[in-house]
């Protein structure tokens, strides 16, 4: 990424990069969506060119120059903002470096609108998605992929196979940053000298081992960018 002011976004250029979200009209419908699929990138196993996410949010950026470069300086200071804190070691971490997801609460849950934490789960889907191929070596470790259930059900707002019974989307939202620090643990493990292993691979018609309980071939390993 670019340079940028290594400070994070203050509440009021959360704020103002939410309106350039809303005004532009792209495929991130909100700062939760954009957050989660930055935390994506930056936890998983390859590096995403900026053009690359930059095309897949807008296709095309605002005409005028200036409101271009404004929309770049801010994604680009919460891009380094989660890459400072998803870079620290675990000794190094406290309260105020700490990655915690944004996740929006609305105060009244509107009909057919998102549930919570379900836009951040759909922009972390779609970070694995832009990886291509590279997030495969997890799949097929049983293990490892059940790391990604909470994100599954909050991206489906209910359990895969009890659709009926309740889900704790507080508790899950609760989860996610030991999730996403899981995540960037497993694959700097397996950067490791010595220490990158090959699981077996999962076929096309077995269960996904992310938890969702669809068919590998319909869910993670169909190769875009949904995770149920």
């Amino acid at each position: 990424m670019p340079e940028a002011s290594q400070h994070p976004l203050s509440d009021a250029e959360l704020t103002e990069l939410e309106a350039c979200l809303l005004a532009i009209g792209g495929r991130a419908p909100d700062m939760e969506y954009v957050d989660g699929l930055f935390c994506a990138l930056l936890c998983g196993p390859v590096e995403v060119a900026p053009q690359v996410w930059l095309d897949w949010l807008f296709g095309e950026l605002p005409a005028e120059a200036d409101a271009a470069q404004r929309l770049l300086d801010l994604l680009t200071r919460h891009w380094n903002d989660i890459a400072t804190r998803l870079a620290l070691p675990r000794e190094a971490l406290d309260e105020d470096n700490f990655y915690l997801p944004l996740v929006l609460e609305n105060e009244v849950q509107v009909a057919d609108g998102p549930t919570l934490g379900q836009h951040w789960a759909r922009g972390f889907a779609a970070g694995i998605g832009l990886g291509g191929n590279a997030w495969e070596p997890l799949f097929a470790d049983d293990q490892a992929a059940q790391a990604l259930a909470p994100i599954v059900l909050l991206d489906r707002g209910a359990h895969p196979e009890h659709p009926d019974e309740p889900v704790d989307l507080n508790e899950l939202t609760d989860l996610l940053p030991v999730v996403v620090y899981q995540l960037r643990q497993w694959w700097r493990l397996q950067d490791a000298p010595g220490t990158r292993r090959s699981p077996a691979k999962v076929g096309r018609n077995d269960p996904c081992p992310c938890g969702s309980g669809r068919k590998y071939k319909h869910c993670c390993g169909a190769g875009g960018v949904t995770l149920h």
